[in-house]
């Protein structure tokens, strides 16, 4: 469904209308992702990357390219087994210019509740899940892998499942945003925030929960109504805090998260 944005003074016309991802837009979106994420220290921990990657809107070495491409391909795995999993994906969409096509300048990738908080895990009840490991291994690794799968998704999960009972919730009523993203070249015009609001009619008075994988994030998802509960860290001893390879341990603090919710009625 097509719903037109409210007016900001922070948004240019043409007038942004966010609406369901279509299927055939699904390598578009996995683009945004890759290129809204290229840069955050989550990423640099799971593809276990040993030095910042290149400006990704100049990209030019080999190494670079290659980044960009496995980065599109992990985030074309997930969006497709979001979609599996029955999750939401809302896309913004910019009006071409003098009946030009629109453009898909941003993304939230949402699970609904009811299901588990991570879609790689529901998809191995379905078939295609060793294609889904297979496209996971050729992006990230062996190694990446088991950060990916064992490391990461695991502990936030555990952590995640602790935040609700400490609050006598139960985590399976709750919404939970798996990655939302815009495109590098369209920050700044309040797309982000159209998004969220948006997920924010659809959950309603129910709970949302998220993690914040940087310091800028985490501020902008506290002025949206979300708390911090708690902190992860991950590949202390072996990662710095922006998740690339530590070259001594007095650097090693390790990639930081936030689990974040907003609680609702």
């Amino acid at each position: 469904m097509l719903v037109p944005s409210d007016s900001e003074s922070t948004i240019p016309e043409p007038t942004p209308v966010i609406r369901t991802m279509q299927d055939a837009e699904l390598e578009a979106v996995a683009n945004v992702f890759a290129k809204a994420f290229f840069h955050d220290s989550s990423t640099a921990y799971v593809f276990g990357l040993e030095r910042p990657p290149p400006n990704v809107g100049n990209i030019s070495d080999p190494d670079g390219l290659r980044l960009l491409r496995r980065t599109r391909r992990y985030n074309r795995t997930l969006l497709s087994t979001i979609r599996r999993s029955g999750g939401e994906i809302d896309v913004v969409v910019v009006p071409g210019e003098d009946d030009g096509p629109e453009c898909i300048v941003g993304a939230a990738a949402w699970l609904k509740p009811g299901g588990t908080r991570d879609p790689l895990v529901l998809n191995a009840l379905f078939p295609g899940t060793a294609r889904v490991l297979v496209n996971l291994l050729r992006s990230l690794g062996p190694s990446g892998l088991k950060r990916e799968l064992k490391d990461y998704g695991s502990k936030l999960g555990r952590a995640t499942e602790a935040v609700f009972r400490a609050h006598c919730r139960d985590q399976s009523d709750s919404w939970y945003l798996y990655r939302i993203g815009i495109d590098p070249e369209s920050t700044g015009k309040g797309y982000g925030s159209l998004l969220m609001r948006y997920g924010f009619q659809r959950a309603s008075s129910m709970p949302i929960h998220l993690e914040a994988t940087s310091a800028k994030s985490r501020d902008i998802y506290f002025r949206l109504g979300f708390v911090v509960e708690t902190e992860c860290r991950f590949g202390v001893g072996e990662v710095t805090s922006q998740g690339i390879k530590a070259k001594g341990q007095e650097e090693a603090d390790g990639h930081i998260e936030w689990i974040m919710v907003k609680w609702g009625a």
